[in-house]
């Protein structure tokens, strides 16, 4: 039976009526936190399954869920008091007390803060150090759930007192006060013990949460270094279809894209571009105006959140671009013609070689959208393997995965990718031409004299330069170097030390060579 989202939103659960003032939250949250919340688990299916995992192992987990989360999501999140949070979920609150003294806490929620889905995703990576915490606490947890229907039963002794004493037996409800005064006597003497158990269990506890938190940190970290180096600001996650979102998201588990990854984050950082002064561009705060980004909010935006009666305005003004944010004036790369790039994929390229290069063909990708040019990769041996237009972000996952499909086998030959590349950059070509082919190989190639010549012609035609990256090139080079007319960079060591010279094939390419 398919689920509605109101199945998700309220999951069969044993709610009992209760005489218990306290809540089973530990998070300070109001009806729109929970309909944020209740949206954000429709939409991630991941976290509906680790919750469900989750409450397998512990009865508080629907609650938990919803804490962490708000702990995440939300601007300026409360912790609530332990006395006002039911016993049976007090647990609950220990867990979450370690959640917020971590030290990568901060860190972590500034990343997540006003970002429903992306507070889902980080809860979901941490849900499976949960589960180990609530494995680990079971018998804690039946002692707290044997004290709060203790306490249940306490306080039915109380309100039958108070029940004899408006009916005139004073004497009924006297022993009935009194058997509630030993119940609660007994309750705080087992509490007592119970909180040394749990005092003693919070060092473990810290740990497990501190590894969590490490990991969840590390994966939205790297999400954003992915984003960053494809010009993606966190408004533009967040406006994310939320499949591709958590596409996007579980790129990084797949081990050889992780390995293309933790490579693009060094490569990227080697990228320089010139640049002009433009308004609009975050580098100097010049004024006030209306949008959407996140990050140039004024502080006052943001504190609306904090009040359940103006967090709707808020979310309005959101999508309608309508809030306060600083007007920012920068530097804005200047424009140039279409980009490509060729990747040897022969035998030899197998592994982290392989890997090194398609991770600097995404830092190419990410200059070419930053500076609105068209791009192409060619992936080769002796023939073309795969060809991909990145024409738009949107098709930065679609394509990574591609490429991630790509097996090295075989020998190399240049003159047919070569040729694919440069009729692409040909039909790009505008009316201020500035074309950069980039050839990443570790091995050479014959090729043929005169149609070298006429590939220089029809290069030099469309303001077009080469640039080649020789991988451990083996041999005597000249085949590549001829073809690059000297513009080689080798690459002996794919760690990031050693990978820096390639940096002057970035700046070549971001340098504006107009008038």
């Amino acid at each position: 039976m398919t689920d509605t989202i109101m199945d998700i939103a309220d999951p069969e659960h044993d709610f009992k009526p209760t005489l218990d003032p306290r809540g089973e939250r530990t998070v300070k949250a109001d009806r729109w936190d929970r309909r944020s919340y209740n949206n954000s688990a429709w939409k991630v299916p991941e976290f509906r399954d680790v919750r469900d995992q989750l409450f397998e192992v512990t009865d508080t987990a629907w609650a938990e869920m919803e804490d962490v989360w708000a702990l995440l999501a939300k601007a300026n999140p409360k912790l609530l008091p332990k006395e006002a949070v039911r016993t049976d979920h007090v647990i609950n609150h220990e867990v979450n007390s370690a959640i917020v003294e971590d030290p990568r806490y901060e860190e972590l929620s500034f990343m997540t803060m006003g970002d429903p889905v992306g507070a889902a995703l980080a809860t979901k990576d941490l849900a499976p150090a949960l589960i180990k915490l609530y494995e680990r606490n079971k018998q804690l947890q039946d002692k707290l759930k044997e004290q709060q229907e203790a306490e249940e039963e306490r306080l039915k002794k109380l309100v039958e007192a108070a029940n004899a004493a408006s009916d005139g037996d004073e004497d009924g409800a006297g022993g009935l006060l009194a058997e509630a005064d030993e119940m609660g006597e007994d309750i705080a003497k087992a509490m007592k013990g119970i909180q040394h158990e749990l005092d003693g269990s919070a060092a473990a506890m810290q740990s497990v949460v501190g590894k969590a938190m490490e990991k969840a940190l590390d994966g939205q970290e790297a999400q954003f270094a992915l984003a960053r180096g494809f010009d993606l600001s966190k408004a533009d996650l967040i406006r994310q279809d939320p499949s591709e979102r958590i596409k996007f998201a579980k790129l990084l588990d797949n081990p050889r894209i992780k390995q293309v990854a933790e490579f693009f984050g060094a490569l990227v950082n080697l990228t320089r571009t010139r640049t002009r002064r433009r308004r609009g561009i975050p580098h100097e705060t010049i004024g006030v105006m209306m949008g959407s980004e996140i990050d140039r909010l004024l502080t006052e935006q943001l504190a609306l959140l904090d009040d359940p009666d103006l967090e709707m305005v808020f979310l309005a003004d959101f999508a309608d671009g309508r809030l306060l944010q600083y007007d920012v004036e920068g530097s804005e790369k200047v424009g140039k013609g279409g980009m490509a790039v060729g990747v040897d994929c022969s035998g030899s390229m197998q592994g982290a070689p392989l890997n090194w290069a398609i991770a600097v063909t995404l830092v190419l990708f990410g200059i070419a959208c930053r500076e609105k040019r068209a791009f192409r990769a060619v992936f080769f041996n002796t023939r073309v393997l795969q060809q991909i237009e990145f024409t738009d972000r949107a098709q930065i996952v679609d394509n990574i995965e591609k490429i991630a499909s790509i097996a090295a086998s075989g020998g190399t030959q240049f003159q047919g990718p070569l040729e694919n590349l440069l009729s692409g950059l040909e039909g790009e070509a505008g009316e201020t031409p500035q074309s950069d082919m980039v050839f990443i190989t570790d091995g050479q190639a014959h090729v043929d004299p005169e149609w070298q010549e006429n590939f220089h012609k029809r290069m030099n035609k469309i303001g077009g330069k080469m640039w080649g990256i020789a991988i451990d090139s083996y041999g005597d080079g000249e085949s590549l170097a001829s073809l690059c007319e000297g513009r080689v960079c080798p690459v002996k060591d794919l760690r990031p030390s050693a990978t820096k010279s390639i940096k002057s094939i970035f700046d070549g390419i971001t340098t504006y060579r107009g008038s």
